[in-house]
């Protein structure tokens, strides 16, 4: 090498930087339906005046109310109204949970009383506890035959396989259970007691309305304060007269009397002054 000439320190080799790995988009989460525990504010029409304004306007929504009532008192026709004012005219979802009528029968008797959802029986579900002992249930999209006798858990899961598929309909499910009775002589009181405890606890999560029927006069009358002490709402029907309890909205707690016309409940209003 030339004198003079320093030799040229080398440059480092630039190494290129590798770009931070991107995160992976998160992923969405699917919403899922907020548990509700307490009812909510908004009302939901029984499809009678007479029975909205006994109520204080209607059926809190997320809530629970019982029909206590003798024989042939009109607690199927109750039912039904308020089915049928929720499912046709609101839209909304209904499960009926039988126990003593089977689904056949009960469509029957909807579409004789002019409560039949017409086209929109799709969002009508039954589960049918009493049928198949005859051989003439047949399950379908919207109806669950249990074998009969059936067992509480079934019933339970059948309910909520039902509610589950409701809830992609955008409103929540009105639950029917009719009758509670039926439970009782099948299982007896305490076992009915408890299931009714864990089953409403469920649907109340869910944010299900539910609405229950029971004989009144029949079982012991320990066990009907601890049924009426599960659900918001009581109504009683006997003798041609009624009266509610529970929603903080009754104003008249008294026995009115009342009947069914036209497939509607009617109260006398001379009795209510």
């Amino acid at each position: 090498m030339a004198a003079g000439k320093s030799k040229r320190a080398a440059k480092p080799r630039r190494t290129k930087r590798k770009a931070p790995a991107k995160a992976p988009p998160k992923a969405k989460r699917k919403a899922a339906m907020p548990a509700r525990t307490s009812p909510s504010s908004k009302l939901l029409p029984t499809g009678s005046p007479d029975f909205d304004r006994l109520l204080g306007g209607g059926i809190m929504e997320g809530s629970s109310l019982l029909i206590l009532g003798v024989p042939h008192c009109g607690k199927k026709p109750t039912l039904m109204n308020a089915a049928h004012s929720e499912c046709c005219r609101n839209r909304r979802p209904v499960i009926f949970v039988l126990t003593d009528v089977g689904a056949s029968a009960w469509q029957s008797m909807m579409k004789q009383g002019g409560w039949d959802c017409g086209k929109v029986r799709d969002r009508t579900f039954f589960v049918d506890g009493y049928s198949q002992q005859f051989g003439t249930c047949s399950n379908s999209d919207t109806v669950l035959c249990l074998e009969v006798p059936f067992s509480l858990s079934a019933l339970s899961i059948e309910t909520s396989n039902f509610v589950a598929k409701a809830s992609g309909m955008k409103k929540r499910p009105m639950v029917i259970l009719h009758s509670i009775s039926t439970l009782v002589e099948m299982f007896g009181e305490e076992e009915t007691f408890r299931f009714l405890q864990f089953f409403m606890g469920k649907l109340k999560a869910a944010g299900a309305t539910m609405l229950l029927s029971m004989q009144m006069g029949v079982h012991d009358s320990k066990f009907e304060s601890m049924v009426t002490s599960l659900v918001d709402c009581l109504v009683e029907m006997k003798d041609g007269k009624m009266r509610a309890s529970g929603y903080l909205s009754i104003k008249d707690k008294g026995w009115i009397p009342y009947s069914i016309e036209k497939g509607k409940l009617k109260l006398n209003a001379d009795a209510e002054e």
